[in-house]
């Protein structure tokens, strides 16, 4: 089978804004755009960004064993010890009985 493409020959539509654009170029009522992004805090509360940051301070980003360090890292801080829970929250714990 096959596909046969029929396109206009219109030199002016490749220089037309895209959607994208006229969509972000729109007034708007806030005086702020949205960020699709990270802001500060976010960043610098990962691990991995502050290790990555120590690590390009001392020079020792540029290595194999950081970059395999950095892989296996885990996103987020560490996990919580289940005797800082609220009551709710180690409802759903398998709590370890004594006695």
């Amino acid at each position: 089978m096959q596909v046969q493409v029929t396109v206009e020959d219109d030199p002016d539509r490749v220089l037309q804004l895209t959607q994208s654009l006229l969509r972000d170029a729109a007034p708007s009522d806030s005086a702020f755009r949205p960020v699709h992004g990270y802001n500060v805090r976010q960043i610098t509360s990962d691990r991995r960004f502050r290790l990555a940051e120590r690590l390009q301070s001392k020079g020792l980003a540029g290595g194999g064993y950081a970059h395999q360090v950095l892989s296996e890292m885990h996103y987020g801080a560490a996990p919580r010890r289940v005797d800082s829970l609220t009551s709710e929250q180690r409802g759903g714990c398998a709590m370890p009985r004594f006695g």
